[in-house]
């Protein structure tokens, strides 16, 4: 993980315990909560774009809300931690 984020983590007291992402990659090797988001409706778009990858590794899909759907994975990935 690159950049200011990826400071701000290993800058941390502790690691972190969720993940929010765009990168298909991050929860095939990461044994944190992730949430798959789409800013596009991906289900009415081609059909290639219907099949998800991560289905197996995401506690949750999030698509066709832009921006606010990484709002929408935030909420998934609290509901996971407080259930």
């Amino acid at each position: 993980m690159g950049g200011a984020l990826g400071e701000s983590f290993r800058g941390a007291r502790a690691p972190p315990r969720i993940a929010v992402t765009s990168a298909g990659i991050v929860p095939f090797y990461s044994r944190l909560p992730a949430v798959e988001v789409h800013l596009s409706d991906v289900d009415n778009r081609e059909a290639f774009r219907r099949v998800s990858v991560l289905a197996g590794v995401c506690i949750a899909r999030v698509a066709g809300k832009g921006p606010e759907g990484y709002r929408d994975a935030l909420a998934h990935l609290k509901e996971a931690f407080t259930a």
